[in-house]
């Protein structure tokens, strides 16, 4: 503990949480960076056409997401989608609830009926 004063610690740690909530110019150059990823992958979930990118993700569709994810970073993959040195025939976008369904019953083989409809408010 940096204080010994229990007031001066309250106070350190609130400043240190509002710094840490600040939005940096760096975190909006990265949320442009995966919507400019998203839009070149159809900009919408390819299943129910969800378009709220808070809830869209790159589904691999052969599985291997997590592999990918321990050999790049998610800037490094981004970035190579923009550039064109990562190919996208094995991807798409999916939102999260339909990434997980078809992890599922692609990756995990699980028999069942699900479908998912997206509606905006």
């Amino acid at each position: 503990m940096p204080y010994k004063n229990e007031n001066k610690q309250r106070e350190y740690q609130r400043n240190w949480i509002k710094k840490k909530r600040e939005v940096t110019s760096q975190t909006i150059y990265w949320r442009k960076i995966r919507q400019q990823v998203i839009q070149k992958l159809g900009g919408k979930c390819a299943k129910c056409g969800c378009d709220n990118y808070d809830a869209l993700e790159i589904n691999h569709l052969n599985g291997g997401g997590r592999k990918e994810a321990k050999k790049i970073s998610n800037k490094a993959f981004y970035l190579a989608i923009l550039n064109g040195t990562r190919q996208t025939d094995d991807l798409d976008i999916r939102c999260k609830v339909c990434n997980n369904v078809h992890y599922l019953k692609k990756i995990k083989k699980l028999s069942g009926t699900w479908t998912v409809f997206w509606k905006p408010n």
